[in-house]
């Protein structure tokens, strides 16, 4: 009983101080408290199995067998996660001539140790799209209305479309500096490093690619490059960019569509 009560105490903590990072504005210290949290799920899990399955029905397996098996059980699934699941996410909904193709981004970091690429058809004339994406980069996702349960469930957020100043290069805003611009057409921006802590990336890059996919569709490929050193900016940049960024980015575009087309409820 005090076992249980001991989890619903940490979960509990847990929660608090998530909230606290998503009331606070900083969605990379919760992307690794939610990292944390998962970790320390899996210790769980593995400390239950030992003592409820193992130690029940397998008495005779040591510690050192099963410390063992489960080495080789998460070194499985990273592997998996690695050859199968990450490819996916680095190249969600854009087709093979768009990875292969050349972007500005490519201009302002030719060489990156991580390419993640995000794309989606919105049916709305490009015109009306480019105002979303101008909003977004400058404003950042920080100034989306998320709620954590319309995140989780994939409902849109609440976004509200105000009058976005010109944009110039060289301006300066939440998530970073603008690089490159071109009105209905593409918007790149360096991301301000300080906001991945811990890490030594050298650059980060991100940029949004729109054209014209018929009369009144828009196509917007979104691609992030990072360059970096050491393993804590590698195991920064898996975390962060390879797992976070695929389901925000995804949750940005997929609002976006929603609202551009009229079919999201707010």
């Amino acid at each position: 009983m005090f076992g249980l009560l001991k989890h619903v105490i940490s979960a509990a903590i847990w929660a608090i101080v998530a909230a606290a990072f998503l009331i606070a504005k900083s969605p990379e210290l919760f992307a690794f408290w939610v990292l944390l949290g998962a970790v320390l799920i899996v210790g769980w899990a593995v400390k239950f199995v030992w003592k409820w399955i193992v130690g029940i029905f397998l008495p005779t397996v040591s510690a050192r067998s099963y410390f063992f098996f489960i080495v080789i059980v998460i070194g499985a699934g990273l592997l998996f996660y690695q050859a199968s699941i990450v490819p996916s996410f680095n190249s969600w909904g854009a087709t093979e001539k768009e990875l292969k193709a050349k972007y500005p981004i490519d201009e302002f970091l030719p060489e990156s140790k991580t390419v993640a690429f995000r794309a989606i058809t919105i049916e709305a004339p490009i015109e009306e799209v480019f105002p979303w994406i101008k909003q977004l980069a400058t404003e950042g996702v920080l100034n989306f209305d998320i709620n954590i349960l319309d995140f989780i469930s994939n409902k849109p957020a609440q976004i509200v479309l105000q009058d976005i100043p010109t944009v110039n290069i060289g301006d300066r805003y939440l998530i970073g500096e603008i690089v490159e611009s071109k009105e209905n057409e593409s918007l790149t921006l360096e991301l301000n490093r300080d906001r991945f802590p811990w890490s030594k990336f050298n650059k980060i890059c991100a940029g949004y690619y729109l054209r014209r996919d018929g009369r009144d569709k828009t196509r917007i490929v979104m691609k992030i490059k990072a360059d970096y050193e050491g393993y804590l900016a590698w195991f920064s940049a898996k975390y962060l960019i390879e797992l976070g960024d695929y389901w925000v980015s995804s949750y940005q575009l997929t609002s976006i569509k929603s609202i551009a087309e009229g079919k999201a409820i707010l």
